[in-house]
């Protein structure tokens, strides 16, 4: 191998090319049929778990199903039968594993019947979790703010002023015109 090759080759390293055995953190974000029962949504998640798991993953964080409305209604073809949903469980899972082991993870998402859909993005291990906003201190609520000031009322200034300049040159002009 030439030194330039060689050389171009560990700047691809430098910039985070991917290595498919090098460990990369993952979330996984997944949508379940509202029809299932209590029971049958905790076999279903835990066996998103253990799936991962047995795939080689190491699970990092996880938020439990719980019931959505969906903005806008999801259909999913399940034995030749169209279904249509407007609400669903929601769940994610973080994970970490090796990128060459991620195509059977997807493809186990795809087949699973209970999922109407689910989203599989690389991430950062740190906790990037929104928490709600504060509310807004009560002396920034609209209330206490100035109010706003009216532009009509801004632009009538200026032109009394051009009168009265006016007037005081037409003034000031006689004053010399006398003299």
């Amino acid at each position: 191998m030439t030194e330039e090759k060689e050389e171009i080759l560990s700047e691809e390293e430098d910039l985070g090319v991917e290595d498919p055995t090098r460990s990369q953190i993952y979330e996984v974000g997944f949508l379940l049929v509202p029809s299932l029962s209590e029971d049958q949504l905790k076999v279903n998640f835990e066996g998103l778990r253990g799936a991962l798991e047995h795939h080689g993953g190491t699970i990092i964080s996880a938020e439990s199903p719980h019931m959505r409305n969906l903005a806008y209604a999801m259909t999913k073809t399940v034995d030749s039968q169209k279904q249509i949903f407007k609400n669903a469980f929601f769940s994610w899972i973080k994970f970490e594993i090796s990128a060459e082991k991620i195509g059977g993870l997807k493809e186990l998402l795809r087949s699973n019947k209970n999922i109407i859909r689910s989203l599989l993005m690389r991430t950062v291990r740190e906790n990037t979790y929104f928490y709600s906003r504060p509310s807004i201190p009560e002396e920034m609520t609209a209330a206490s703010r100035p109010a706003v000031v009216n532009i009509e009322k801004r632009n009538k200034a200026p032109e009394t002023l051009d009168l009265l300049k006016e007037e005081e040159i037409d003034k000031s002009i006689e004053e010399l015109v006398t003299e």
